[in-house]
């Protein structure tokens, strides 16, 4: 029988893991491994998971300082045993009588994605689930191709099950010290997958605009993280030979930091300029990729020319000369 393992990070949502673990445990009477991440909370959230651990065999409390979601994420997998492992978020809920029904679904994907909705934290509203169709053993290509377009949920990492073995031999892990690493996880944990199916049932509950979320409002935080994430991704297209597959989600992610900042007129292709630059200075070290950046800054042309190495070579070593 296939096995699945569930691991939720905690960082200071006292008000709602109960509930959370409740939509677990008793909802879903589920027995098998729940590996719970205490990254160094300062509420009342340790007492609560020590209780649980008291109470269920099952669930497992690890302990760390606090070093971000992503981090927590990666202790969970690198601990987990079995065949598949889920990530949800301490502050969301699983739907009762989803898991066993999403167990028997499995039919060794590498990634099997399942229905979520939403609930505003404040109105309790529902938000039904924007993503309702079925997909069966198709490549994490054509499903990001087809699929990614629908809506901006897709990226969700808490929106699937994943093969443990997958993940770990592909090194798929969260992106530490930033902020939207669903954005920066997804798109590669796709390009790997072979297969990729996506069920109509209905197991999770995402809970949004929470007071206190770290991406509720757009900060510098939220900016930078954006900018090092678009960055990684485009640079990911470049290296594995997948820039058309990944260049509209590069995009959108360089729309979305530029709100952020402001910007009124975000179709004007200038106004990338100074983000792409900031991208370049803040997140690279590597002289290629910063000689690559100056390239696709003087048009689209020219850098996919330096990459294929097609560029005229005085161009290129213009490039070469000015970029240290």
């Amino acid at each position: 029988m296939t096995t699945l393992s569930i691991i939720v990070p905690v960082y200071n949502v006292e008000p709602y893991l109960t509930e959370c673990l409740d939509s677990i445990l008793i909802a879903n009477h589920f027995t098998g491994e729940i590996i719970c991440i205490d990254d160094g909370c300062t509420d009342n959230c340790p007492a609560i998971l020590d209780d649980y651990a008291s109470r269920y065999s099952n669930l497992r409390v690890i302990r760390q300082s606090n070093r971000g979601l992503s981090a927590a994420r990666n202790v969970g997998l690198r601990a987990a045993t079995s065949d598949y492992v889920m990530y949800v978020d301490s502050d969301d809920m699983v739907v009762a009588d989803s898991l066993h029904k999403l167990i028997n679904e499995i039919e060794r994907e590498d990634i099997l994605y399942f229905g979520m909705q939403s609930i505003d934290a404040e109105t309790l509203t529902i938000e039904p689930d924007k993503c309702p169709f079925e997909v069966h053993n198709i490549s994490g290509h054509q499903y990001y191709t087809q699929y990614s377009p629908v809506t901006n949920s897709l990226v969700c990492v808490c929106r699937g099950i994943y093969r443990r073995q997958f993940l770990i031999g592909n090194r798929l892990y969260n992106l530490e010290g930033h902020v939207h690493e669903d954005e920066d996880f997804t798109p590669r944990a796709l390009h790997f997958a072979t297969s990729v199916s996506k069920t109509e049932t209905l197991v999770y509950t995402h809970r949004i605009h929470r007071k206190g979320s770290i991406t509720t409002e757009p900060s510098i935080t939220n900016y930078t993280s954006l900018c090092l994430i678009s960055y990684r991704l485009w640079w990911f297209s470049i290296t594995h030979h997948c820039r058309k597959v990944y260049s509209n989600s590069v995009f959108q992610l360089c729309i979305t930091a530029k709100q952020m900042l402001g910007y009124r007129n975000i179709s004007e292709p200038i106004t990338f300029k100074p983000l792409f630059f900031f991208i370049m200075l803040v997140t690279s070290t590597d002289k290629r990729k910063r000689r690559l950046t100056a390239a696709y800054l003087c048009g689209l042309k020219t850098g996919n020319h330096y990459a294929d190495y097609t560029l005229p070579k005085w161009k290129r070593k213009t490039i070469n000369i000015l970029i240290q």
